[in-house]
């Protein structure tokens, strides 16, 4: 049984490549998990950042100081994207951080 469910709230290291450095770079952010693997225990999960990208992106927006935001132990005002999923081995989590609160609607928008 994974240590890890639906509405868990995880902090672990993206990946994207840093111009400035020109190379590939890592830094943690929080994920949504939305779906355990049976199989492998590997989560699946929704890419999140502290940059609005509402324009440009379907997604939620969270505020750190909402109900919402406090429960999901959120450092920061975070965008959830809600059409960016990858699947995360447990070695490549660091900590569960908090429990969505909104994972309903999340589920929601992403079947729709």
């Amino acid at each position: 049984m994974s240590r890890y469910k639906r509405g868990d709230v995880i902090l672990a290291d993206y990946a994207f490549f840093n111009t400035v450095k020109g190379r590939l770079d890592f830094k943690p952010r929080p994920f949504v998990v939305i779906d355990v693997e049976d199989e492998t225990d590997n989560v699946v999960v929704i890419c999140s950042t502290k940059t609005h990208q509402s324009v440009n992106y379907k997604g939620i927006i969270v505020l750190e100081k909402s109900e919402a935001g406090r429960q999901m132990n959120l450092a920061e005002d975070t965008f959830i994207y809600l059409d960016r999923t990858v699947i995360l081995t447990n070695k490549e989590i660091r900590r569960r951080i908090g429990t969505c609160p909104i994972i309903e609607e999340i589920i929601e928008k992403l079947n729709s």
